[in-house]
């Protein structure tokens, strides 16, 4: 993220929401990651909506 980008994100939603927002965001990406690797689905998914 470029310092603009990031000043821009401060100044609207201010330094706390911006920190929260990026803690928020790595632990989505940490559980996708893993639930993937696991191969995780649904209860009673068998096919994804989409193509791996």
């Amino acid at each position: 993220m470029s310092d603009t980008t990031y000043d821009a994100a401060v100044a609207r939603f201010g330094h706390t929401v911006v920190v929260n927002l990026v803690g928020l965001l790595g632990y989505y990406a940490l559980v996708a990651m893993t639930l993937n690797t696991f191969g995780m689905r649904a209860e009673g998914q068998t096919d994804l909506p989409f193509a791996e």
